[in-house]
């Protein structure tokens, strides 16, 4: 337990220096797509974290087998410079590289320069997840986007499994059901029935809310292992272009 404690105490005291680390100067968020005549609008707001600097932001798409494509006839100008605020707009005239838009196509965009972008963590945050249910959530997405937060998973896994252990410890059984009958003319005490088991909270309480919270944990380890996996392929696929570097 102390060796468990210890580990804990390292990943709490540490892990404002990893996310440090995780962190872009730049934010995509409220990102929408909408298409008129023959043109694709990729909608979004550009927040500056640590600057207002003007940067380039790249449009990329990916479909379902993680195949890149990089397109060029954009407006405003494909290397215009953008400055952080809200309603920027990348338009694609799709029609001068394709006869029609694949709708299994997916937007990516990546401000700054593409080579030093942080994807996020690979399928190998799934082992922060491991220890710590919620925790490898900050190192595969903005967590900010996230309906339930991480922390949510942390205290609804534990909490759970520790009113299941607590419900498991207080749980007890009244006294064997017993009756006396004569033998040989004597008299014997015999048991007859089990006790009757006491819950907690309600029947199979332990049971239920361990299982519970152990679900939880591993969701979130399931959850964060596919999404580090789409970060890894996004990666491999995009650095993997010779353009990215122009």
């Amino acid at each position: 337990m102390k060796r468990i404690l210890n580990l804990l105490l390292i990943i709490v005291l540490t892990l404002p220096v990893l996310l440090m680390a995780q962190k872009n100067n730049y934010r995509l968020q409220n990102l929408s797509l909408d298409v008129s005549d023959n043109q694709l609008y990729v909608n979004y707001d550009l927040a500056g974290k640590k600057s207002d600097e003007p940067i380039m932001v790249h449009l990329f798409f990916y479909d379902s087998q993680y195949r890149i494509y990089y397109p060029k006839a954009l407006g405003p100008e494909p290397k215009q410079l953008v400055k952080p605020g809200l309603n920027h707009s990348i338009v694609w005239d799709y029609s001068k590289e394709m006869k029609k838009i694949d709708i299994e196509l997916h937007p990516y965009l990546i401000p700054g320069k593409i080579a030093s972008h942080n994807f996020g963590m690979g399928p190998e945050a799934a082992l922060l997840s491991l220890a710590i249910p919620g925790l490898g959530n900050y190192f595969v997405t903005d967590t900010r986007t996230q309906l339930i937060k991480p922390w949510m998973k942390t205290i609804s896994s534990f909490g759970l499994i520790a009113l299941g252990s607590i419900a498991a410890n207080d749980r007890y059984r009244d006294p064997p059901l017993t009756k006396t009958i004569m033998v040989n003319g004597e008299e014997k005490v015999i048991t007859w029935g089990m006790g009757k088991w006491n819950y907690k909270y309600f029947n199979s309480d332990a049971e239920f809310l361990i299982s519970a919270g152990l679900a939880i944990w591993l969701a979130d380890v399931v959850f964060v292992a596919i999404k580090g996996n789409h970060n890894h392929k996004l990666k491999k696929k995009i650095l993997g272009m010779s353009v990215v570097y122009n």
